[in-house]
């Protein structure tokens, strides 16, 4: 799951603490994930130029696994980003089975997870 938005100059990224493992980096794309499980599902975006402050809640216990991607024009032109909650920390389902836990769903078994997203004003008094 990811929740896509569009890239503005200003805008400032707030994720977890965390090493970050890159996955790819060339000119006009990016992206990588935090290595280790997050502690708190929090992370968003900071618009100083609009004076807002978006934020993604979800259930870190469920989705404990963030990774970010970037595009500034290296893919079709699109200049966008997303941050990714996710049950296993890697794009590649056969390395995240290798390189430790991922959760395998059973033939109609289900998981459920919500994620909320707050927007306020960062304007101060």
């Amino acid at each position: 799951m990811h929740c896509l938005v569009n890239l503005h100059g200003g805008m400032e990224l707030l994720t977890p603490p965390g090493e970050r493992e890159t996955v790819f980096s060339q000119p006009g794309m990016r992206k990588w994930y935090l290595r280790a499980p997050v502690e708190q599902g929090t992370c968003g975006w900071l618009y100083p130029v609009q004076g807002v402050r978006a934020e993604y809640h979800y259930d870190a216990m469920k989705l404990p696994y963030l990774s970010y991607w970037e595009t500034r024009g290296g893919y079709r032109g699109d200049h966008n980003a997303a941050l990714e909650p996710a049950a296993c920390g890697f794009d590649s389902v056969a390395y995240a089975l290798k390189a430790g836990p991922c959760p395998i769903l059973q033939p109609h078994e289900e998981i459920g997870f919500a994620i909320e997203i707050q927007l306020a004003s960062m304007k101060t008094h």
